[in-house]
């Protein structure tokens, strides 16, 4: 992949990212986005899950994440 066709698909994927996340959601602003983005381009993996991550950390109620982490232990230490 040539460095003008990564550009695009990068640019794409934010436009993606603003349009779901700002516009439609609200769930964060313009400026939290820009930063959200810049941390999500310096942890390894794609930037989209990255980004799910980071919103999702901004936004949850804790107990739901204890609530959350409660079921995926208890469905990674049953007997098989």
């Amino acid at each position: 992949m040539n460095a003008c066709c990564f550009r695009i698909d990068l640019w794409n994927s934010c436009r993606y990212l603003r349009n779901g996340v700002v516009t439609k959601r609200k769930w964060v602003d313009d400026k939290e986005l820009v930063e959200l983005l810049a941390v999500s381009q310096t942890l390894p993996g794609l930037n989209s899950t990255n980004m799910a991550v980071l919103v999702g950390d901004n936004k949850t109620n804790p107990a739901l994440l204890v609530l959350a982490g409660a079921i995926v232990g208890a469905f990674s230490f049953a007997p098989k």
